[in-house]
């Protein structure tokens, strides 16, 4: 169960039976937990989190055309946010991915670190892209 989220776990135990609940870590479970909430993070622009107004992202046409912000600035502030609300991945980092030939108008980056599961750090990667219709997808 330590492998989710507060809210999943409260979901889980709501719906399963008494004595479903797992001693072990499902590394499966973990990382699809924390690809789930990558992508809420990143699918939030900052300010629209009352509690938080630095959780989520700024609005990337703002930061990249208004402000002048460089893709090493974006890159930046992503692996910040990500290393401060989700925890679950330590040593986080976020680098694009500069595909030659790719469509100009699609970002794609990597966001890759490290999980604990039964005393052991596995790694563990996600791709994502940021598509013309601004919602960012992780694989």
């Amino acid at each position: 169960m330590r492998e989710q989220r507060l809210t999943e776990r409260i979901r889980f135990w709501a719906k399963a039976p008494p004595g479903q609940r797992r001693a072990k870590t499902d590394p499966r479970q973990l990382e699809d937990s924390i690809r789930r909430h990558l992508s809420l993070i990143l699918n939030t622009r900052r300010g629209n989190v009352p509690i938080a107004q630095d959780y989520g992202i700024p609005d990337l046409t703002d930061f990249l055309y208004s402000y002048g912000g460089t893709l090493g600035e974006l890159e930046r502030s992503l692996r910040e946010t990500v290393r401060k609300y989700e925890p679950r991945l330590k040593s986080a980092k976020v680098s694009f991915d500069k595909h030659e030939g790719s469509d100009p108008t699609v970002l794609r980056f990597q966001i890759s670190g490290e999980i604990a599961v039964e005393n052991e750090d596995i790694q563990v990667s996600f791709h994502s892209h940021i598509g013309n219709n601004r919602k960012i997808e992780i694989r």
